[in-house]
């Protein structure tokens, strides 16, 4: 039998568990229905210019700093602060700017978690890869992320303006990106084509270009990578990708960039059609419960069991349709039938989808296909 996924049902509704479940959310969230909540909220809650209430969180402002307050509080709770001195050294680093003083002293390769063998005193460190014993990540460097996380949310929780007039609207925010007589949308028309691409420069020096100027990975001749390779095969690689006269790696100019996006676009978008196709055109052997899923007829494809709502022949027609459309649009104003006699032409068949079983008819096809053309 066919598995079933579960569904909202009114019997599940109805369910005297489900009731209890749902009353007891309704009434912890319902201020009112508690008596003495009201009366002893304290002073501060009567005065005019202070009326926390939902509403606030209908304000855009007010609940965007809602949550970068709340990501303050959380990272200084993560550091244990609330609950212990964290270093010995107090305060003073942290007021006088010598927060290097915090990462001194930290827990050695030794340590064993949960002891005061090989701990030290170090509250913020940056020493990467793993515990030996528990194999996660260092508390201190955890600590050290939400101390960041922290200080961040320090200042952009007072980014947004609400009932006290610190910070600034949205409004205020979209409009400083306005452009001469334009918007936000429409960006800066006469400078967008010159964005770099730093990220796709940021790789090829992270693979020893150096034209960029990046000291990272194999561009970085103290680098542990740059250091691991020296002796193997790194001097030849790194002769061939600084080399002006190759072709390795080409410097990257506003328009590479450009074409890049648009043919990774296109290619990716060909895959998820196919793919797509392929999971939906999935018999019931591979797929039991695809009756579940919206599909009119659980079948095995095409003269295998019933008709199904769609098959992998119909995704590769909308695949080539998308593929080919602006190709064929160029050629002659009858696009559609282009695209139609294209992929006729590819699989070898004519328009009422009859296999061509003779030379004769398909380059009879083939002929009528080119005619289409200027």
């Amino acid at each position: 039998m066919a598995l079933r996924f579960l569904r909202f049902s009114q019997g599940l509704a109805q369910d005297r568990t489900t009731c209890r479940i749902w009353f007891g959310i309704a009434t912890a969230d319902d201020f009112e229905s508690h008596d003495d909540i009201t009366e002893e909220v304290g002073w501060l809650h009567l005065q005019p210019k202070w009326k926390p209430s939902v509403l606030w969180f209908k304000n855009d402002e007010s609940r965007l700093n809602n949550h970068l307050s709340r990501l303050f509080v959380g990272g200084i709770r993560q550091m244990d602060v609330l609950d212990v001195l964290p270093s010995p050294q107090g305060l003073g680093p942290l007021l006088t700017g010598q927060w290097n003083l915090y990462a001194q002293n930290p827990d050695s390769s030794g340590h064993l978690f949960g002891t005061s063998q090989g701990a030290g005193t170090a509250i913020l460190t940056l020493l990467r890869r793993f515990h030996p014993q528990t194999q996660s990540l260092w508390l201190t460097d955890i600590a050290h992320h939400h101390l960041a996380i922290a200080f961040v949310s320090l200042v952009a929780d007072r980014m947004y303006r609400t009932n006290f007039e610190i910070g600034h609207s949205i409004k205020d925010l979209l409009e400083a990106h306005t452009p001469p007589r334009g918007r936000l949308g429409r960006a800066h028309k006469e400078k967008q084509i010159l964005i770099e691409p730093i990220f796709a420069q940021w790789i090829q020096s992270a693979h020893g270009n150096t034209s960029y100027g990046f000291d990272v990975l194999l561009s970085s001749t103290n680098g542990p990578a740059f250091n691991a390779g020296q002796s193997l095969w790194l001097p030849s690689w790194l002769n061939v990708i600084n080399e002006n006269g190759n072709s390795l790696f080409l410097t990257i100019s506003p328009g590479d960039f450009l074409v890049h996006h648009v043919i990774s676009l296109g290619l990716h978008t060909a895959t998820l059609i196919l793919v797509k196709g392929a999971l939906d055109a999935r018999g019931s052997k591979y797929m039991p419960n695809k009756k579940d899923f919206g599909y009119s007829f659980p079948c095995d494809g095409s003269g295998r069991g019933g008709t199904c709502d769609i098959s992998a022949w119909d995704a590769f027609k909308k695949w080539g349709a998308w593929l080919w459309s602006e190709s064929c649009k160029q050629r002659t104003p009858e696009g559609d039938m282009c695209i139609k006699f294209r992929i006729e032409l590819l699989l070898g068949r004519d328009s009422e989808s009859k296999i061509l079983t003779t030379t004769k008819e398909r380059k009879a096809l083939r002929h009528h296909t080119w005619r289409a053309g200027p």
